[in-house]
């Protein structure tokens, strides 16, 4: 597990032939969202080389795993059980992928298969076997109370809505569970129209319903992206927008909170109530701003509003939006300027992002393959591991606190 919150790369190994070696290695070098940890092309020593370099993720071809070597796979899973252990299957065959599964794998690919599915089932692997270590853990805190995040930029126009809506749009690609995005603009929201959907419901119309939100409530108010993404639109008009308040707001958040597996809210770039109550809401805030200096000066002054709101530092990930952009500010010298290091780093691609909001149709889904796409994904995936990271650690904590409870009440009867 990660001990350093921007350290979020996947670490892993390979056991396949040259020819799969190679196709896997292509395909992580190309993505800075992976760590190589070796490539070996037998299984001789794979205990001693697992313990070594510690993967996160284990591909084994299945090839490999004959003769001798059938029981391996069943081996590395009981003695590992912290890593995720994938088939890399010769072909389509139904029967290897289930004794696969049944001797311990999290998942399995089938040969050829291009980089992108690779490294989606690499994530995919990755994030189920936490969330089943997780859910073995004793936890009293929701998953929800750690799986929030609201993207907030003190300054219009640098892509703050653009970066909420794909980022939830992955995060629901990646399917482990609904996701939900509520669009938090008061007044100007823009979230359903990115996503070209025509919402018949707002967030206005759950008000009367803010203390009793159930998931038939929320399901017959939320839109359905076609990619399966849960969207809660802003009010379409002033008087609907004047008529929510900070109290209602908060528990409306709180209880969409508990029936989604993420919840993704794009709060804007106006600072009043509702917006420090959404910012209140969150596990973390994704502080959006872009090269320019009115974007970095509004943040270091949203920076120092913060301190007053009680937000500690690990609280705000700094996004910094259009990197490289011409004539921009650095990312070394915002980093000095605002004395935080950038978390999310979102290359300039200014035609692509009109063209996507004008089309309706999010960057993820219309260039996948684009540079930003790849820096969203690895954004999304570092959210997730913060989310997974601290749903851990309050359940250690939680079994922790019991332990020393039974010891206490052990204590007390033998006194």
């Amino acid at each position: 597990m990660p001990t350093n919150r921007f350290d979020t790369l996947i670490k892993v190994m390979v056991f396949a032939s040259d020819q799969s070696a190679g196709q896997v290695r292509d395909g992580l070098e190309k993505n800075s969202g992976f760590q190589l940890a070796g490539i070996f092309h037998d299984l001789s020593k794979w205990e001693i080389r697992i313990t070594q370099s510690a993967p996160q993720v284990i591909l084994v071809e299945s090839g490999l795993l004959v003769k001798k070597n059938k029981e391996i796979l069943g081996e590395m899973a009981r003695k590992f059980p912290q890593v995720s252990l994938i088939v890399i299957l010769l072909g389509n065959d139904a029967n290897q992928a289930q004794e696969a599964i049944l001797q311990g794998a999290t998942a399995f690919i089938a040969k050829p298969f291009p980089s992108q599915k690779l490294l989606d089932t690499i994530r995919r692997a990755h994030s189920l076997h936490r969330r089943q270590a997780l859910s073995k853990s004793e936890r009293s805190s929701p998953a929800g109370d750690f799986s929030t995040f609201a993207f907030f930029a003190p300054g219009g126009g640098v892509g703050c809505s653009t970066l909420a809506v794909n980022t939830a749009l992955f995060l629901s690609q990646m399917g482990d569970g609904d996701v939900l995005l509520i669009d938090g603009n008061q007044y100007f929201g823009q979230a359903a129209m990115m996503l070209n959907l025509v919402p018949q419901n707002t967030l206005a119309d759950l008000l009367s319903y803010s203390d009793r939100i159930t998931d038939e409530i929320a399901r017959g108010v939320v839109a359905v992206h076609s990619s399966g993404l849960h969207v809660l639109a802003g009010p379409q008009n002033v008087i609907h927008s004047r008529s929510i308040n900070p109290e209602d707001l908060f528990r409306i958040v709180q209880s969409l909170k508990s029936l989604y597996s993420y919840v993704v809210i794009d709060a804007g770039s106006s600072l009043n109530e509702n917006t420090v109550t959404l910012l209140d809401s969150v596990f973390r805030i994704l502080l959006v701003i872009d090269t320019g200096l009115t974007s970095v000066r509004g943040a270091r002054s949203f920076i120092e509003i913060a301190e007053t709101l009680n937000y500690g530092k690990e609280k705000m990930l700094l996004t910094v939006n259009r990197v490289n952009r011409k004539g921009g500010i650095s990312v070394q010298q915002i980093e000095r300027l605002l004395s935080t290091k950038a978390f999310g780093l979102i290359p300039d691609d200014a035609p692509l992002a009109f063209e996507a909001i004008n089309l309706g149709v999010p960057i993820m889904v219309k260039k996948p393959a684009s540079l930003v796409s790849k820096a969203i994904r690895k954004l999304a995936g570092q959210l997730i591991t913060l989310s997974e990271d601290e749903q851990i650690a309050s359940g250690l904590e939680t079994a922790q606190n019991s332990e020393t409870e039974d010891d206490l009440s052990r204590s007390s009867r033998l006194g």
